[in-house]
């Protein structure tokens, strides 16, 4: 297992101590964003608002309906009473004329004929003595235990349940001792109060509709319209797109919000302004650290590739002319990218150009650039892998050394590939790490190709990363076309693997060659 294994074993499985961060790994993906969704319908402010509105409305009508079937019983019950007192005081006139019995039984025979049962459905009349007995009744309707209940009654007036009906009941007294019951089914009142409901519902239930379109129509006009409006206008600025403005004319709150929106919005967008431009300046600053790839020496041919995923990278590749005529080439990588990456790839760059002075020995350079990095980083747990050679075209050898980089692929003239792989732990990670060298021979042809992990964590579309197998095998399949066209159509091959997605991260591809002592 190599010392980069030991590390990533080491720090996969070690906990976390409190109020530590623990170290993000160079290659994973920031985490997702939530997403800001629509809610659902019923739990949007324009719909609860409806309800809300419409809810009190039925409640409202519901109530005037009760109140008022409430009223029209009273009025009927009433002038049913009435009606009842008035027939009450005739059969008591009728009464006291009356002195036999059976002319007075007669008269009342005569009386509820006139009537009709038809006319006045439900209707009794009864005639009682002190003892409760009946001394008279209408014939036709007599019913023994309906007289029972009209017996009862104590008050002058009142209602009682018989059978399953309503009836309303009036008393008066006759004579000395004797009473007159009259009652009345209230039947008839419920089918006529009934009647008058069902078409007053109807008429309630149209203006509740009446009331449901209208305010409807209010909440979207004035209520949903708005609140889509501003919503969409903070989705597109949640989508950087700051120049979005959002145009309210419907109410004062709603015209309020959506200025603060805009100022938002305008505020934003100078902010973004002044962040791109000084991104675009730190952006040629980054690029013209690169070096310049005609200083690599007379039998040196170097190409490179170097792309951020933002504007600014942690990826640096750098080419050093030595006194004593070889050169220096390194690949590094900062774990993540954008501007603090940025800043210490800057930092590393001016520790081995001032390293390069005094020593030729990448492990030595690697050494002074971890203990650099290491002070600067501290506990923040970040890292940089790199890998350093030195290559001497004259006596034909590559002296390399790696701080947990990928590993370097040496490309033989005639098509064999060996992997050069330094056992160093990242810079940044202990500060008194050391890092030994190992040597290869070169011939005419070899090429060195140093890369950085972006260029083969890409996922095609069925979610497969390209992989370091697939990139050498690129490689090997390029290796008869000079450097740079090599270098370009490796690259060529990642991105029609990637389908035309983004890479998600920076990524670097250097190709060092070996020349004849002709070339």
């Amino acid at each position: 297992m190599s010392r980069l294994q030991q590390f990533e074993a080491r720090e996969g499985s070690r906990e976390t101590a409190p109020g530590e961060r623990a170290a993000p790994s160079r290659s994973s993906a920031a985490a997702p964003s939530q997403n800001g969704t629509r809610p659902r319908w019923w739990r949007t402010l324009h719909v609860r608002l409806a309800l809300m509105v419409n809810i009190i409305a039925v409640a409202v009508l519901t109530t005037f309906w009760t109140v008022d079937y409430g009223r029209e019983l009273s009025a009927h019950l009433a002038v049913e009473t009435g009606r009842l007192r008035e027939e009450a005081r005739v059969l008591r006139v009728a009464r006291r004329r009356a002195v036999d019995p059976q002319e007075f039984q007669a008269f009342l025979d005569e009386f509820c004929e006139q009537m009709g049962v038809a006319a006045s459905p439900g209707h009794h009349i009864a005639i009682f003595d002190e003892r409760g007995m009946v001394t008279a009744r209408a014939h036709e309707r007599a019913d023994p235990a309906l007289e029972a209940k009209m017996a009862a009654l104590t008050a002058s007036e009142g209602r009682f349940r018989f059978q399953g009906e309503d009836y309303l009941a009036v008393r008066t007294p006759v004579g000395d001792t004797g009473r007159i019951v009259i009652t009345q089914s209230l039947r008839p009142i419920h089918d006529i109060i009934a009647a008058e409901s069902i078409s007053r519902a109807a008429s309630l239930a149209l203006l509740g509709v009446l009331i449901f379109g209208g305010t409807t129509l209010f909440v979207l006009r004035f209520v949903r319209d708005p609140l889509d409006r501003l919503v969409g206008g903070v989705r597109a600025i949640k989508q950087r797109k700051f120049g979005t403005r959002v145009q309210i004319r419907s109410n004062t709150e709603l015209r309020y919000l959506a200025n603060g929106v805009n100022e938002m919005a305008e505020a934003l967008e100078r902010v973004e302004r002044e962040r791109f431009a000084q991104m675009q300046r730190a952006h040629e600053i980054q690029r013209r650290l690169l070096p310049n790839r005609a200083q690599a020496g007379p039998r040196l041919s170097v190409a490179a590739e170097f792309e951020p995923a933002d504007s600014v990278a942690g990826d640096l590749y750098d080419v050093v002319l030595l006194d004593d005529g070889s050169v220096l080439v390194t690949v590094l990588d900062v774990s993540g990218h954008g501007i603090a990456a940025s800043l210490y790839t800057a930092l590393l760059r001016a520790v081995l150009r001032g390293e390069a002075r005094r020593t030729s020995d990448p492990g030595a350079i690697l050494q002074s650039m971890n203990e650099e990095l290491a002070h600067v980083v501290g506990r923040s747990g970040e890292f940089v892998t790199c890998f350093l050679a030195r290559i001497d075209a004259h006596r034909g050898e590559v002296r390399y050394a790696g701080a947990g980089h990928e590993p370097v692929v040496l490309l033989r003239a005639d098509g064999d590939t060996e992997l050069l792989e330094g056992d160093g732990l990242p810079l940044g990670v202990m500060a008194e790490e050391t890092y030994g060298s190992a040597m290869r021979a070169l011939s005419s042809g070899d090429r060195l190709l140093l890369f950085t992990d972006g260029l083969h964590e890409v996922a095609g579309p069925d979610g497969t990363l390209f992989g370091r197998s697939r990139l050498v095998e690129s490689i090997r399949c390029h290796r008869k076309q000079s450097a740079e066209r090599q270098v370009t159509a490796v690259v060529t091959d990642v991105r029609r693997y990637a389908s035309g997605r983004p890479f998600g991260d920076d990524f670097t591809l250097m190709c060092v060659e070996l020349l004849a002592e002709s070339d």
